[in-house]
């Protein structure tokens, strides 16, 4: 492993460190907000609402900053929301609280205790707002029962709801037997109806297969990605154990190198100053030689003027020591030229340590460039893997609430054909032989379930329903019996159609007949125009 490569892996260690530390911190931020919210919650018990409202406010400040679109920041508004409704008697603000709350948590439940009657009021109101109205009629499969019979398929949408021709009153106790009735027995169906069903449950069959494969092909290739990122962070993990090993070692060198550059600076500098003071006092000894030798030569001189005639016969040997004295001038002057190149040599010698170590701290300087930039391509690589996962964990957040979601909505749309399937309560009196709960207006082209129940006199086993759109023939279904006490039967939403719509009522028993309406002069609830 190269050095530049060590050092990049070391300081992408430390940026794991560092991210690590980053990542604690929503941690710190959820721990903070959920005391505050416990404490709240307490306050509340007590009845001390300032004190909750006072939690509550450093909680939203705290929430909104560090974990937006989180739980936390939902159940905060929550407890907003009770503070408002329950305490403050401020039902307006109460309401947008909650829808606050439920824009980020649309399955959130009011805290254990809270739900007095006012806050669940409150509460229902805007979870109405959040989702915009009633939900749009979904479209009916036939599920496949023992009989062949059709499933019962969702009423028209809460805003226009068909008013009954004899509205009965309902209590909480009939709402929960209704919810919790069986389906009508069977019937045996028509070919055609059965060839719908059978298209129809094919249709769901085929829809339900398909959205499996999908789900199934996003577990694996989720799972694949999460074994892919382990294998990397392994893989990480295992070069910075061993670039930290190689980074004391490399530290080591560097500061001995350092060392080393620092020593030799420091004895050419000391060279260079030595040679400099050798060479003043070599100039100085030679200056002073020079000056001594010109004042003994003009001593001299003079001296041989004076005893010019008395020491002619000493000339020969004055010119013999003048020569010896010019001798020891040259040679004192070659030494001191030998000297000084000696000195200029050390000079030399000195500039090329300080070439050579500026070399090598420019070199420095280009491993050191060299390495930032191979930690900043591991900062990138880093930024990209995070990115990559948590891309993969929105993703399947999204699917997990996209499933949660599609199973509340069936459940949901299950219970209430059930609940229309079971019809109202059956009347205790009615003056009629028959009496029908049928619509005075409904909706075109929606699903009409139609409940009729006979006198006990006419002591009825079997009831038809004949009905027909204006100018067209009579279709007949005969109804089936049902454990609450009706006659039921389903009016399919295609043959909802046209102004208006004509029906009657026939009740067959061992012996004795009745019926609501005739063929001749039928009853009619007219159909609303789309």
């Amino acid at each position: 492993m190269t050095r530049a490569r060590v050092l990049a892996v070391f300081f992408l260690s430390l940026l794991l460190a560092a991210h690590g530390a980053a990542q604690a911190a929503p941690n710190d931020s959820t721990e903070k907000v959920t005391v505050l919210n416990r404490a709240a919650v307490e306050a509340y018990g007590k009845g001390d609402f300032k004190k909750m409202k006072a939690k509550l406010q450093e909680a939203l400040k705290i929430a909104k900053k560090d974990l937006d679109g989180e739980p936390m920041l939902a159940r905060t508004y929550l407890h907003m929301g009770v503070l408002y409704v329950d305490g403050l008697d401020n039902r307006e603000a109460g309401v947008k609280a909650f829808a606050a709350a439920l824009k980020i948590n649309p399955t959130i439940q009011i805290t254990g205790g809270m739900d007095t009657k006012t806050v669940n009021d409150a509460f229902a109101e805007a979870k109405s707002e959040s989702a915009g109205g009633a939900a749009p009629v979904a479209k009916t499969v036939a599920a496949k029962a023992p009989d062949k019979a059709p499933a019962p398929v969702p009423a028209p949408p809460a805003a226009k709801a068909p008013v009954a021709k004899a509205p009965v009153a309902k209590s909480d106790d009939n709402d929960e037997e209704e919810e919790d009735a069986p389906a009508p027995p069977p019937r045996k169906l028509t070919a055609k109806e059965e060839r719908a069903a059978k298209k129809e449950e094919a249709a769901a069959k085929k829809e339900e297969a398909h959205n499996g494969k999908l789900l199934e092909a996003e577990k694996k290739r989720s799972a694949a990605e999460h074994d892919k990122l382990t294998k990397q962070l392994e893989q990480t993990q295992k070069e910075l154990a061993a670039a930290k090993e190689s980074a004391a070692t490399e530290r080591a060198e560097k500061e001995r190198l350092q060392a080393q550059m620092k020593q030799l600076v420091a004895d050419a500098k000391k060279q260079v100053a030595d040679a400099e003071s050798e060479n003043k006092r070599l100039a100085k000894q030679a200056n002073d030689e020079a000056k001594k030798q010109a004042l003994e030569a003009d001593a001299e001189a003079k001296k041989q003027a004076l005893e010019m005639d008395k020491e002619r016969a000493a000339k020969d040997k004055e010119i013999a020591a003048g020569q010896a004295r010019e001798q020891k001038e040259r040679e004192a002057k070659e030494k001191l030229q030998q000297q000084v190149q000696e000195r200029d040599k050390l000079l030399a010698e000195a500039k090329q340590a300080l070439a050579e170590a500026k070399a090598r701290i420019q070199q420095a300087d280009k491993d050191k460039a060299a390495k930032d930039k191979e930690i900043a391509d591991g900062q990138a690589r880093e930024k990209k893997e995070r990115e990559a996962k948590e891309k993969l964990e929105k993703e399947k957040q999204a699917a997990k609430e996209k499933e949660t979601e599609r199973k509340a909505k069936e459940d949901a749309e299950h219970a209430e054909r059930a609940k229309l399937a079971a019809g109202p309560k059956v009347p205790d009196h009615f003056s009629e032989p028959i009496f029908c709960d049928v619509p005075e207006i409904a909706d075109p082209h929606t699903d009409l379930y139609v409940h009729c129940v006979a006198q006990p006199k006419v002591k009825a086993k079997e009831l038809t329903f004949f009905y027909r759109s204006t100018g067209a023939s009579y279709n007949a279904q005969v109804m089936e019996k049902s454990k609450t006490g009706w006659f039921m039967t389903l009016v399919p939403a295609d043959r909802v159609s046209g102004r208006s719509m004509q029906y009657y009522v026939e009740a067959h028993g061992d012996h004795d007949k009745a019926a609501n309406g005739k063929p001749t002069s039928p009853n009619v609830m007219s159909l609303r125009a789309k």
